[in-house]
């Protein structure tokens, strides 16, 4: 392998690292992304980079990032109340949103009206049954503060793996 060769491999794989992250800022899995990446990374390099020490310790965290993340989200299903009036509802609300947003926002519109779309139309379901929208809101306060726990805790694992990773790369070089 020549020198370019290598640069663009190293390259690819920091910027896959660094993708990782990103996806993890969005909701994604983005830590099996940073396992993934490293684990190529370490199989083309015939394993001279990445020790099976250094594999398994980023196995683990991307294991526990993203097992919290599925516990969370099952438990915070089992305590939301989902009929398919307000499902409905918020889809609809969704395509509407998008349809407007997208013909004066363009690209952002299209995300910003299925955002904005999916949440009106699941509120006017909410406030045509229950009318006590204060109830309502303080019900979501608690899974909106254990969603942004999950995803602090998420994201500094995904660093701390691109962190372990670059410096593990770096050491060998």
């Amino acid at each position: 392998m020549s020198a370019a060769e290598g640069a663009y491999g190293v390259t690819i794989f920091i910027l896959s690292l660094f993708a990782g992250v990103f996806l993890v800022a969005l909701g994604l899995p983005g830590a099996v992304l940073i396992f993934i990446s490293v684990l190529i990374f370490a199989a083309v390099t015939g394993f001279n980079t990445f020790g099976v020490m250094t594999i398994l310790i980023l196995f683990l965290i991307a294991l526990a990032t993203e097992s919290l993340d599925i516990a969370c989200d099952i438990l915070g299903a089992k305590k939301t109340e989902f009929s398919a009036l307000k499902v409905g509802s918020a889809l609809v609300g969704a395509a509407v949103g998008s349809a407007i947003a997208t013909y004066y926002f363009m690209g952002l519109g299209t995300l910003l009206g299925l955002f904005i779309g999916a949440f009106s139309g699941a509120l006017a379901v909410e406030f045509r049954e229950e009318r006590k929208l204060r109830q309502q809101n303080r019900a979501g306060f608690g899974p909106t503060i254990g969603r942004i726990a999950v995803m602090t805790l998420k994201g500094t694992g995904a660093i701390v793996m691109t962190i372990i990773a670059v410096t593990s790369l770096y050491s060998c070089a």
